[in-house]
């Protein structure tokens, strides 16, 4: 992937970053180095045993942030998830992601949400 964050030191020197907290999910970030943002989605097998719902999570979590692209600064972060997650749907998960974007600062501007 592109935009992926995958070398565990880099991820490691994201996870040293204060938290920011929602309902389902949680944000660290960092100043990108690049010239456009890396993210990772991290889902441990204690949270959700099921590797198909996990990937079920990860790839509606990808699918908001690939939607909002052009929306997100250039920087590193991580999306860590709760369990709960997997009962959030579409527009709400949607929702939630974005606010806590906005709350971490990661979004260029405040984007329209029906």
């Amino acid at each position: 992937m592109r935009n992926s964050l995958s070398q565990e030191k880099e991820i490691m020197r994201v996870l040293r970053q204060k938290p920011f907290f929602s309902r389902n999910f949680s944000l660290k970030q960092l100043p990108g180095r690049n010239d456009s943002y890396r993210y990772t989605i991290i889902i441990s097998k204690k949270t959700i045993k099921l590797a198909t719902s996990r990937n079920l999570v990860k790839r509606r979590i990808r699918a908001i942030i690939i939607k909002y692209s052009d929306l997100i600064k250039k920087r590193d972060f991580v999306v860590s998830v709760r369990p709960s997650a997997l009962l959030v749907r579409g527009k709400e998960l949607e929702k939630e992601l974005l606010i806590l974007f906005n709350k971490g600062g990661l979004l260029t501007r405040k984007p329209w949400i029906q």
